[in-house]
């Protein structure tokens, strides 16, 4: 079976959008292409729904991880597994709209990419009393597109530079989001360089993706998108707060730091100490920025520090430091200030204005970074 590309699809617990995700690739344009699924040790019975409702479909293939080992290394597996040129990304609770994945792979191939940045999304708005159904392509009055990439918009396909240090510029400052939903990849790439998402399960992609960035030979940024990320009210509500997801997350930054060391041994740009220092430095404020923080703010940094599991965690990877650094930690966790919570009613009213204004004029409404 020749296979243009392979969509990896990591799968945990997410029963009830998986066959939306499924069907959203199965319905392409690009017909030459496989649905790669990697059960994560569901508990919720996805893995015996895809087989009820993939099984006979030869171009879904399924499997099952021996433990649970989070999105990266589901991921890891389906690669592996994969027979496409090239690689795509979906997530169990997304969608895509039919042409994405042929005007992706049309692109590579015109202009022999081996990494394609697609630097637009659609996303479900995030407002209060927006109630989604699944079916988000007959949703599309809940659906604004979105640009990931900060700076000018893309108006025409564009080749990054080979210069390592500009790409790692124009990374740093946000020009090249991280997230893999909106890239495409030629498999030789990963599997020449050894290119491996890390056992993490925070910023995995992030890192998947720097090993990408500083790699590739031809990067090719284009305008567009057509992924939908599926973000509703249940997905804001960040559920109960305890001790130990405030540590399981600053366990994570150690890891990132140890993954990172790892990645460095491969290329010789990347461990260049100053070059090693910027990107553990940016990784570590992203999960600081958008991770902890809202998490030691919801629990409360008194909460945090009278735990027992927090002491025991300091100790054990700090030793006779741990004293001092938890110090440290908590001085300057208590000095933030509070973060507003991810759903504002007066910004989402301002949002909900805005979006039916362009649209009364005819216009695509994109919410963009700053």
């Amino acid at each position: 079976m020749n296979v243009d590309v392979s969509v990896v699809m990591p799968l945990y617990n997410a029963k009830n959008y998986l066959k939306y995700a499924v069907d959203s690739v199965l319905n392409q344009t690009l017909k030459s292409i496989e649905v790669v699924i990697v059960d994560d040790c569901s508990t919720d019975g996805s893995l015996d729904l895809c087989r009820e409702l993939y099984g006979n479909d030869p171009r879904v293939r399924l499997f099952r991880q021996d433990k649970n080992g989070g999105p990266g290394a589901a991921r890891n597996r389906a690669i592996a597994e994969a027979r496409g040129e090239y690689i795509a990304f979906i997530d169990s609770d997304d969608e895509m709209l039919p042409d994405n994945l042929r005007r992706m792979f049309e692109t590579a191939k015109k202009h022999d990419a081996d990494f394609l940045h697609n630097n637009q999304i659609r996303v479900t708005l995030m407002l209060e009393d927006c109630q989604l159904s699944p079916e988000l392509l007959n949703e599309q009055d809940n659906i604004v597109t979105c640009q990931l990439d900060s700076g000018p918009s893309l108006t025409a396909v564009e080749l990054l530079t080979q210069d390592l240090a500009q790409r790692l510029a124009l990374w740093k400052e946000g020009r090249l989001q991280w997230s893999v939903c909106n890239k495409m990849i030629r498999r030789s790439l990963i599997l020449d360089n050894g290119l491996f998402f890390p056992s993490t399960k925070l910023a995995e992609d992030t890192m998947f993706c720097l090993q990408c960035l500083l790699t590739a030979k031809n990067y090719v940024l284009m305008p567009g998108g057509w992924y939908i990320v599926r973000r509703d009210n249940a997905s804001l509500t960040r559920g109960t707060v305890t001790p130990d997801k405030a540590i399981n997350i600053i366990k994570a930054q150690l890891q990132v730091v140890k993954n990172l060391q790892a990645i460095a041994e491969n290329i010789p740009f990347l461990k260049e100490q100053a070059n090693f220092s910027t990107v553990v430095n940016m990784i570590l404020k992203n999960i600081e920025d958008f991770s902890l923080r809202f998490t030691i703010q919801d629990l409360g940094t008194g909460n945090l520090r009278k735990s027992e599991i927090t002491s025991e965690f300091f100790r054990s990877a700090f030793g006779e430091n741990s004293p001092y650094v938890e110090f440290l930690f908590f001085q300057l966790h208590e000095t933030y200030p509070e973060i507003p919570k991810p759903v504002d009613t007066e910004a989402s009213e301002k949002l909900r204005q805005a979006i039916k204004a362009a649209r009364a004029e005819g216009k695509e409404f994109v919410l963009k970074k700053d």
